[in-house]
């Protein structure tokens, strides 16, 4: 069973962000930070208990070749996206949005 996946504002606006500032770093990098994204995305739609359920639920994916994770939780048959972070970003930020 594939679920819906939303994104939150919050990590809409991490998203554009980070593809922003890859634009800057080189041809091509912004384009590749989306495809990870998309492949990621992917994977937890179709085995969104993949991953370790933390703190209220919130379960943590990690882009291939970027250091960055997903934040999300499984809300029925739905995944919520709530954060899109670098690796060595403080954890409860993430929490912080619930």
């Amino acid at each position: 069973m594939n679920f819906s996946l939303i994104t939150r504002g919050e990590a809409d606006a991490d998203i554009a962000e980070s593809r922003d500032w890859y634009a800057g770093q080189g041809e091509g990098l912004a384009q590749s930070f989306l495809t990870a994204l998309d492949d990621v995305f992917s994977r937890i739609r179709e085995t969104p208990r993949l991953y370790a359920a933390g703190y209220r639920g919130i379960r943590l994916a990690g882009l291939r070749r970027f250091p960055y994770f997903v934040h999300y939780r499984i809300l029925g048959d739905r995944l919520e996206v709530i954060a899109v972070l670098r690796g060595n970003r403080d954890p409860r930020i993430g929490r912080s949005r619930l």
